[in-house]
């Protein structure tokens, strides 16, 4: 007999599978809608001055490479890299790119990040960029965690899903994601709170949207600054505002 929810689970895998095949054979796994993420410069800097301050040595693996893979920066720090993806063409990319840049200890494997085939404690970091919104929150941070060591660390930067107007943008633009991906809920939020030790989210991007019309012209840089200190301020004064902006950087420990 067979089983309804595995075939389910199988189709959902092997959508993802063909999407990011497509989009890397195309593209390089450069997204169409690339413009747009001109306003995310704080969110960008914030995520890397945290991978800057990995030590060499550091164990790291990183859910969903490609040629914009976070693993660069942590390679020019000295950290082991290992990178995976459900997409065998984004790991044959990275890995030859890896190779024209010089870093030949580094992996890359195609694998699952909801079934990591690694024994527990493998990594001191995990880290990823615009994954776990597509995978099942719960089974995915469980596996982070499993394959951390004890204080291990995960960093994640993720689209939301409460903003009504990006929400409005993804309705009109479904050719651009696959259709099981979901921009990250309250109810996910609390599923990675109840899995780990302790986790900080740090919300970007709200009034900074208002920037998008300047894009490419004079004056957005200095508009988006200005906007970028506006969110700082909201945020800070109004918690509740914080998960309709843009995206979240999620930085969480697991128990030592």
């Amino acid at each position: 007999m067979v089983d309804p929810s595995r075939s389910a689970e199988d189709a959902r895998l092997e959508s993802e599978e063909a999407f990011h095949d497509r989009r890397f054979e195309t593209d390089g796994g450069v997204r169409p809608a690339s413009r747009f993420y001109a306003i995310t410069e704080r969110s960008v800097a914030v995520m890397d001055a945290k991978l800057r301050a990995v030590a060499p040595g550091t164990r790291c693996l990183e859910l969903g490479c490609g040629l914009q893979t976070l693993g660069w920066t942590l390679l020019e720090q000295g950290a082991h890299v290992t990178a995976i993806d459900i997409s065998q063409v984004a790991v044959d990319q990275s890995a030859e790119r890896a190779a024209e840049l010089g870093y030949h200890d580094a992996t890359f494997l195609k694998m699952n990040a909801e079934d990591l085939e690694f024994d527990p404690g493998s990594f001191d970091l995990v880290v990823g960029k615009g994954i776990i919104h597509h995978l099942d929150t719960r089974r995915s941070i469980s596996e982070v965690t499993r394959v951390l060591v004890p204080g291990g660390r995960f960093l994640f930067d993720e689209p939301t899903g409460h903003n009504p107007l990006i929400n409005l943008y993804r309705h009109f633009t479904p050719s651009q994601r696959t259709p099981d991906e979901h921009p990250l809920l309250r109810e996910d939020f609390r599923i990675i709170r109840s899995l780990c030790d302790s986790v900080d989210f740090e919300f970007f991007h709200l009034l900074s949207l208002l920037a998008l019309p300047l894009a490419g012209r004079s004056g957005f840089h200095r508009a988006l600054e200005r906007l970028d200190r506006g969110d700082e301020w909201l945020f800070r004064h109004l918690p509740a505002a914080a998960p309709y902006g843009w995206m979240v950087l999620i930085d969480g420990r697991v128990a030592g």
